[in-house]
């Protein structure tokens, strides 16, 4: 064991053979990093599409729970069933009102 790690550091003596290593250590350590960035950028991107997907299913849910409120407040379809009820159409009473000419500094005359 202790010849082995002997052999290794002579052969990390030389020095362009230890900044070769240094400059591959180093290369495998930016490999790794850019892989990791990238994995969880995929991640988001997809979490991203999901919440997309699951919003747009939830606008059309709106949208139809809208539709059905429109279809059940029509008036077509409210005065059948106001009827069912025993509602009636109220009578209808017109009040008169007679206009008065106002002139500054002088009361209402009709």
């Amino acid at each position: 064991m202790k010849n082995e790690i002997l052999s290794i550091y002579r052969w990390l003596e030389d020095r362009s053979l230890r900044l070769a290593s240094i400059a591959g250590v180093l290369l495998a350590l930016l490999i790794v990093l850019w892989l990791s960035i990238t994995t969880r950028t995929a991640m988001y991107y997809a979490d991203i599409e999901r919440l997309e997907a699951e919003r747009l299913m939830q606008i059309d849910r709106i949208n139809g729970y809208w539709k059905k409120l429109g279809e059940l407040s029509a008036p077509q379809v409210l005065l059948p069933r106001a009827q069912a009820l025993g509602f009636r159409k109220a009578p209808v009473e017109y009040i008169l009102i007679e206009t008065a000419t106002v002139t500054a500094g002088r009361t209402v005359t009709p």
